[in-house]
């Protein structure tokens, strides 16, 4: 039987009344917060609605929103000199997966007291997702980039960080329609993926497969046009439930290439997902039959009296559909890409993850982006 091992740093909370708890834990930390954020939030309200709810606390909350804007970037060392001018006490962040990394890297740089051994100990950090996937979500890890190569390195957070993490399906309700189905379609490879993968157990089966069902429920409601939160309460569930399978398994070839080729040319990671995601399933239906068939019943593909064969490859036409009917981008040049160019990201893919899992070398990766390309 296979050994089951992770750590979940602090507190999670899942729900749409959640951020009602954020107040008096943020409190618990000090009296003086930094906020990161998405500036795109400020449509919503929902940078107002998070600085009000500190006000309420009596605590002194700076907003950065302009950590991830391509005029205005501000560096991480611009950041912490900020922050140790300012006497922050806790750090925040408000955001998709890119704020997210910005910020955690940020609070594990900040240093507050020393520790026993004579240790910096990083500053408190608290995360709030906007976004219903990030694969690190609940673990002690974070994405980072090489400032010389661009390519996507995974960093280990300080022990400890994040402090507690506010899931709340509210957050998402600013993205637009399109945004949100490439967001499920991500989602979703993350889920086939690692349902799919080699380092798959028990628990990781639990959590992929109860993921890939509520995916397939909440992109026919998506598609259907439902306009509250039922599809985007599902969709954060599913990612809830990938962020602690991929604890497990780690990430897929499409996830680790979609995140490459994010972090080299500066194309959204769930467009080059969406875009990736037929194409890999395409593959793993020849080598993971049996599973692909089980996965292709739970998404709700009609496969019975079908040999396992024909029921597997159910979904890599179930996502071919989908992506016909969001009317979303179906190949790699559509996002812009040059095919001498995504040689890089097959590459930078190869060497993300230390622990090697991925299951194919860089000529193997190249052809697999020439095929969506």
């Amino acid at each position: 039987m296979a050994e089951l091992s992770f750590t979940f740093p602090g507190k999670f909370f899942f729900g749409s009344d959640v951020l009602n708890l954020l107040g008096p834990l943020a409190a618990s930390f000090g009296t003086r917060a930094m906020l990161i954020a998405d500036a795109a939030l400020h449509e919503n309200r929902h940078i107002e609605r998070i600085q009000d709810i500190l006000r309420k606390k009596n605590i002194d909350c700076i907003l950065l929103d302009d950590a991830v804007s391509p005029g205005t970037r501000r560096t991480i060392q611009n950041i912490l000199d900020f922050a140790q001018a300012s006497r922050t006490q806790i750090f925040l962040g408000l955001g998709g997966t890119s704020v997210l990394n910005i910020a955690r890297k940020t609070a594990c740089l900040a240093a507050g007291q020393k520790n026993r051994e004579g240790l910096p100990v990083p500053l408190p950090y608290i995360e709030l997702p906007t976004v219903f996937r990030n694969p690190y979500l609940i673990a002690g890890s974070y994405v980072d980039t090489d400032p010389a190569t661009r390519r996507p390195v995974l960093a280990p957070s300080a022990e400890g960080l994040p402090k507690a993490v506010f899931m709340d399906p509210s957050l998402s309700s600013g993205l637009s329609p399109k945004f949100t189905g490439t967001l499920m379609l991500d989602t979703l490879l993350l889920a086939l993926e690692g349902y799919l993968s080699g380092n798959a157990n028990f628990f990781s089966d639990a959590q992929f497969l109860t993921a890939i069902n509520l995916l397939g429920d909440g992109i026919a409601e998506a598609i259907r046009g439902v306009k509250d939160l039922r599809p985007r309460v599902k969709a954060s569930q599913a990612g809830v439930l990938c962020a602690f399978g991929i604890s497990v398994t780690g990430l897929g070839v499409g996830s680790t290439l979609s995140l490459a080729l994010h972090t080299l040319f500066n194309v959204p990671k769930s467009w080059a997902a969406a875009v990736l995601l037929p194409h890999v399933m395409d593959i793993l239906a020849e080598s993971r039959t049996e599973r692909m068939a089980t996965a292709a019943k739970i998404l709700g593909e009609d496969a019975f009296g079908l040999e396992a064969q024909e029921a597997a490859r159910l979904v890599p036409a179930r996502a071919r559909r989908l992506i016909a009917q969001m009317f979303l981008p179906g190949r790699l040049r559509d996002l812009g890409l040059k095919l001498n160019e995504i040689i890089d990201a097959a590459e930078a893919a190869c060497e993300f993850d230390v622990s090697n899992r991925l299951p194919m070398p860089v000529d193997s990766l190249y052809d697999l982006l020439k095929r969506a390309y």
